[in-house]
């Protein structure tokens, strides 16, 4: 199973999915962890002026999804976080993968502004970056997540929605008929 946790920067995603990837390594070891940035590392490096362009994030939405079907045709599972706000690629996640799973965390404006460690909603509003989905672009929102969380609170305990992430996502893959 590939579980997608998407949402905006500062929605909790990574801190949120490394804590459903260590409960399900805690059953298996063979599950990995794909997290956007660290991937964007790896796999956007030629060309990191236009990394951050809409034309440039779907291109790197295809690598996740092409990536994760990868792992799944390995028999891998997969937490994979990142913004993933392109319908397209999340139709061919869930008709390519033998078992997908997707999270959509909602998280308002205000809260993301207010958790943004690395400062990019600020600068952006500063008009000291550009290319910030949420701000300047504007990218749609998965319509039909298998779970939608609204997640507007501080991540004073991401443990509890990790949880609910993998109880319900376990639930989806043993009721699959894929």
């Amino acid at each position: 199973m590939i579980i997608f946790i998407s949402g905006l920067s500062s929605s909790g995603k990574t801190t949120i999915g490394r804590h459903v990837y260590e409960l399900w390594k805690q059953q298996t070891k063979t599950v990995l962890l794909v997290d956007g940035d660290e991937v964007r590392e790896v796999l956007s490096h030629d060309n990191p002026d236009t990394a951050f362009t809409v034309e440039a994030r779907h291109k790197l939405a295809w690598r996740y999804a092409h990536l994760c079907k990868w792992l799944d045709r390995q028999d891998m599972h997969a937490v994979c976080c990142t913004i993933s706000y392109f319908d397209d690629v999340r139709r061919f996640n869930r008709n390519e993968l033998s078992k997908y799973f997707e999270v959509f965390l909602d998280v308002s404006m205000e809260a993301l502004i207010r958790r943004d460690k690395k400062d990019i909603y600020a600068r952006g509003l500063r008009g000291e970056m550009k290319n910030i989905v949420g701000l300047d672009l504007m990218l749609s929102p998965p319509t039909t997540p298998d779970l939608h969380i609204k997640n507007d609170a501080d991540l004073d305990d991401p443990m509890h929605i990790a949880e609910q992430i993998f109880a319900e996502a376990l639930s989806s893959m043993e009721t699959s008929t894929r």
